[in-house]
């Protein structure tokens, strides 16, 4: 399953960013660890282009850590 079909079938949640917050800091604090695909997936969620310096109370749509296991190829 592709993250976008992830996105479809456990659905999506949404996180505010806060002061300082870039893709790093954001997928540390919904993941709680660093992994390739949690960068992949933030990036094709969400059409961004600040992800260095996200401006505060940006809405960031994720997926729940447990639909990861069922993802098994990676297309943005």
């Amino acid at each position: 399953m592709t993250i976008r079909e992830a996105s479809f079938i456990y659905g999506t949640k949404e996180f505010s960013t806060s002061v300082g917050d870039s893709i790093t800091t954001v997928v540390l604090q919904l993941y709680g660890e660093y992994k390739d695909i949690y960068f992949i997936a933030l990036q094709t969620l969400n059409n961004r282009f600040d992800w260095f310096q996200i401006v505060p109370g940006a809405i960031i749509r994720y997926l729940p850590k447990s639909a990861f296991s069922d993802i098994d190829e990676v297309v943005s």
